[in-house]
């Protein structure tokens, strides 16, 4: 989880800093890529502990640039989103998602959250 969290860290940095837009809008949000590797590589069980990782990690990213609120709202409609994408790729691919099948990383690529509203 700690390396999930920092990489989502990582990747929320780059774009607050790269892609945000004079009114404040991110363009571009990789780090949901990532969350969503996460979710589809990862067991079941284990979906809770990534999920509060990926949202310490919004919030640590967000909060110097945004307010408190508008960081909690993200993490929670990233979260959410990905959760989402997680459930209908499991649901096309099947429950053992694997990146070595074309038809799964084919899912992934077109389903990915990597934006932001």
């Amino acid at each position: 989880m700690l390396i999930v969290g920092l990489a989502y860290y990582l990747g929320a940095l780059i774009a607050i800093h790269k892609t945000i837009t004079p009114e404040g809008i991110a363009i571009l949000w990789p780090p949901n890529a990532i969350l969503l590797a996460a979710f589809l590589i990862y067991p079941r069980h284990y979906l809770p502990f990534v999920a509060i990782a990926g949202m310490i990690a919004e919030l640590v990213a967000s909060i110097p640039a945004f307010p408190v609120w508008a960081a909690v709202s993200f993490a929670i409609i990233n979260i959410t989103s990905v959760s989402l994408a997680t459930y209908f790729i499991r649901r096309k691919s099947g429950q053992n998602f694997h990146f070595n099948n074309l038809k799964n990383g084919a899912c992934f690529y077109f389903s990915r959250p990597s934006y932001r509203l």
